[in-house]
């Protein structure tokens, strides 16, 4: 791992803190605490673009599509970790031809033959809930409060897929336009824009965490190529405003915290990582951070905001009807 230039700072903490944040104004004083948040050197362009508002802005129109496009990645990642863990290259002639077709092959053990391959129609209860237990979503924060007004809710979309490592986040999960999955019949996402669609849901800043580690299978196919691949990545998305100097941009841009090395190549840094051999990304029960995992991703939506507003989330008026819908 590359030296932080914020002495004192303990990366796995600080990621820690940051999971636990459950609003705006909490981030960012933690990130100031850090010594990381008013200097925007440490803080990398989405994309690598300029100008990257507009099309990471100019998605979805509800907040609610938003966030199925992360659901609809996780989906996406967990067929691509279970096709490279079984030694098929996801762009050859052997991956399935779609999404039904990678389903029964990667998890029922044939190709579509009728109706029902792939479909999960013949799935027990047992395996459905196993499967479920990979890719979670918990609401925290701001509940509804009859007669007063409270801050939007945290959301935070989990999966133990394929992961990331911290020299791939740039390259992925943060990228605009990078052609990573348009060779790849069996996923939906493949544009690699859908994904940023939440960020101008995310309260005032557009604040967004993301904690990621590679799966240790994948991990050990890449080990010679990147020398991060058995390491935690995470960061931090900002909108950040336009400021009055001669030279900068004068729309607002989304940027993530890249701090490592940035003294290097301005705005062009890394972002931070730490080792350990779990982190506790997952719900278990009313507890939206207990279950340890070993490699996987964490997204966090702070403040987000939903057209149902603050409803109880599993009511008929709330955020789990206008996903299904």
């Amino acid at each position: 791992m590359h030296k932080n230039r914020a002495a004192g700072v303990n990366p796995k903490d600080l990621a820690l803190d940051l999971l636990r944040a459950d609003g705006e104004s909490d981030v960012i004083d933690i990130l100031k605490k850090a010594g990381y948040w008013d200097d925007r050197a440490f803080w990398r362009l989405y994309g690598d673009k300029e100008g990257n508002f507009a099309q990471a802005g100019n998605q979805q129109s509800l907040p609610e599509a938003a966030l199925v496009e992360k659901i609809v990645n996780c989906c996406d990642s967990r067929l691509l970790s279970e096709c490279v863990r079984q030694g098929i290259d996801p762009e050859g002639p052997q991956a399935p031809n779609s999404v039904r077709d990678a389903v029964a092959m990667f998890f029922e053990g044939r190709r579509v033959t009728d109706d029902q391959a792939g479909t999960l129609l013949e799935w027990p209860q047992s395996k459905r809930t196993e499967q479920s237990r990979f890719i979670t979503i918990a609401a925290t924060g701001g509940r509804p409060t009859r007669g007063k007004k409270t801050r939007h809710m945290c959301l935070t979309i989990a999966d133990q897929a394929e992961g990331q490592s911290p020299l791939r986040l740039p390259k992925t999960i943060l990228s605009l336009n990078e052609k990573n999955k348009q060779r790849i019949r069996f996923v939906q996402g493949k544009f690699n824009m859908g994904g940023s669609g939440a960020l101008r849901f995310c309260g005032n800043s557009g604040l967004q965490l993301i904690i990621s580690r590679r799966h240790p299978d994948i991990a050990k196919l890449e080990s010679k190529n990147d020398p991060t691949v058995d390491q935690w990545a995470f960061t931090v998305v900002r909108r950040e405003e336009p400021t009055n100097k001669s030279g900068d941009p004068i729309h607002s841009e989304f940027t993530y915290l890249a701090p490592i090395n940035a003294d290097k190549t301005e705005r062009r840094g890394e972002v931070l990582s730490f080792k350990a051999d779990t982190l506790p990304l997952m719900p278990q029960g009313n507890l939206a951070y207990k279950r340890d995992v070993e490699w996987g991703t964490a997204i966090k939506l702070y403040e987000y905001e939903t057209s149902v507003g603050q409803s109880n989330v599993v009511m008929k008026d709330g955020l789990l009807y206008a996903l299904e819908r």
